[in-house]
């Protein structure tokens, strides 16, 4: 009977060291799983800054562009007045000047 209680005794000590490792075991994969869910958020985060940079030198480059292009336009434009005004600020002086002492223009 001694002989049964302790080869009992035994299975049951047995069985916890295998529980015990069974849960070390798992808390050493749970362990090793949120590292590399640690490792992948870090990578993708990484790559979505990356991607980000990117986006944005593009768009600060066609951004640029435009400006360029209004403002090359607004000079054309300012130029293009500037000659109408140089080419006809002296007749519409007169022609004002005319109006207002009511004499005809000439």
């Amino acid at each position: 009977m001694d002989n049964i209680v302790s080869h009992i005794l035994e299975i049951d000590r047995r069985a916890k060291e295998k529980l015990e490792a069974a849960q070390d075991k798992k808390a050493e994969i749970l362990k090793e799983a949120q590292l590399e869910e640690d490792k992948i958020r870090g990578e993708v985060l990484n790559r979505a800054d990356a991607r980000l940079d990117e986006v944005e030198k593009f768009e600060k480059v066609s951004a640029d562009e435009k400006i360029a292009q209004i403002e090359a336009e607004t000079s054309s434009q300012k130029k293009r007045l500037d000659a109408i005004f140089e080419e006809k600020h002296s007749l519409w002086a007169e022609q004002i000047f005319s109006q207002i002492l009511g004499k005809p223009k000439s």
